[in-house]
């Protein structure tokens, strides 16, 4: 498989009524509630595709990712979530992609990729489950591929304070209010993947930049001084 070249990308489809109204209802109950205040959004360019890659601390992470973006994100979830009645229907028009399991996974990545060529954001989390204790985890390989084939910038964002409103071993899915914070690091271009080797080196890459953005929203919730960014090395700014 061939990575396209920028010259081919296209714009994204239409958000669809579902993340329209959905967004809506959270801008009005859920981002006061959990405190969400976001930089760096603007990094995210609206007029391709791309790979946004964020650390996992909770349930409420593709909430908190979406309310600072004018645009929608493809989610990739487990397909038993899909036949869940009324949940099932709404991630199907939220254009959320059922990943099944005991599928090999090179189907779920043609997916993905399908939907980034087709000029959508997909979002993951590349350390593949919830963090224990608020801490980034080392992130699987599984991004990679998608990372190299798609010719689309990756965009790393670092989330603090999603897991002290909604941690793990929650039995009640419900969340307290808070203060999120969420940085969108500087983004990484398709050349910087191409040029960082193998897979291992393309990991550490991403991973070091993830680290950076978190760093940098984790200092923020503490000391309440906003970051005036993440600069192209992944060190706050």
């Amino acid at each position: 498989m061939t990575s396209p070249s920028p010259a081919d990308a296209q714009s994204p489809p239409p958000q669809g009524r579902a993340w329209d109204v959905s967004r809506a209802a959270l801008e009005w109950s859920a981002q006061p509630y959990l405190g969400v205040r976001a930089v760096g959004a603007e990094r995210v360019r609206g007029d391709s595709g791309g790979l946004l890659l964020a650390n996992h601390q909770s349930f409420l992470d593709p909430i908190v990712l979406g309310l600072p973006l004018n645009r929608s994100i493809t989610f990739v979830a487990r397909d038993s979530l899909f036949r869940i009645p009324v949940f099932g229907r709404y991630l199907r028009a939220m254009k959320t992609l059922p990943i099944a399991r005991d599928a090999p996974a090179t189907a779920g990545m043609r997916a993905a990729l399908a939907a980034i060529e087709r000029g959508e954001l997909v979002g993951l989390f590349p350390e593949g489950t919830r963090t224990a204790d608020g801490s980034l985890g080392p992130l699987k390989p599984g991004f990679v591929t998608l990372a190299r084939r798609s010719g689309r910038p990756v965009y790393p964002v670092g989330i603090a304070g999603a897991f002290e409103c909604l941690p793990r071993s929650r039995k009640l899915p419900i969340p307290t209010p808070g203060r999120v914070r969420v940085v969108f690091g500087e983004p990484i271009a398709p050349e910087t993947v191409e040029a960082a080797g193998g897979t291992m080196e393309i990991v550490a890459l991403v991973e070091g930049r993830i680290a950076a953005a978190h760093a940098a929203a984790v200092r923020w919730r503490e000391t309440g001084e906003e970051p005036t960014g993440v600069d192209a090395a992944g060190e706050p700014g």
